[in-house]
């Protein structure tokens, strides 16, 4: 087997904290961390677009946003990821049918320089929830090879292959 030589790119992708991602006080919804890395989201109120969100400053070119998610508590958001260039572009979202582990988006093409809204979102009624660890974001060159090489996440600290720390 060669060796992996991929980045991720997101500054966080094993969050400690909720410092580094937002929820906006209109989609009334609780962030909070679990234990081993897990953000978890609560949809306070039936609204369908419950999110919270990283930025992340990309140059151009093509990427894949993936996430491990758990089981919902309540109804699954139909797509869980979606990437924003604000004000209004999205790209293409990670749909999700409520099935826990791996999600990602299809490639997604970033045309210029820009920082992205990185988000995901929870179940549409009030009490629905879903945590999220195993963040990243990397270019679409990269995502082939780690797939390549049986890897599943990697951060600066470890590698995760078929599911299982090594």
């Amino acid at each position: 087997m060669s060796d992996l030589c991929a980045r991720n790119l997101l500054p966080d992708p094993k969050p400690v904290a909720t410092a580094k991602w937002v929820v906006p006080s209109s989609r009334d919804a609780r962030l909070k961390m679990l234990d081993a890395n897990r953000l978890h989201l609560t949809n306070n109120a039936n609204n369908a677009d419950s999110y919270a969100y990283t930025q992340v400053a990309l140059p151009a070119g093509t990427y894949r946003f993936g996430v491990e998610v758990s089981n919902p508590q309540g109804a699954p958001p139909a797509n869980l990821l979606r990437v924003v260039i604000p004000p209004r572009t999205e790209l293409a979202p990670a749909t999700w049918d409520g099935t826990p582990g791996r999600v990602v988006t299809p490639a997604n093409t970033v045309p210029e320089d820009s920082t992205l809204e990185f988000r995901f979102m929870v179940g549409p009624n009030a009490n629905c929830a879903v945590w999220v660890r195993h963040l990243f974001v990397m270019t679409e060159e990269d995502y082939q090879q780690m797939i390549a090489q049986g890897v599943t996440w990697f951060d600066g600290d470890g590698i995760v292959r078929g599911g299982a720390s090594s």
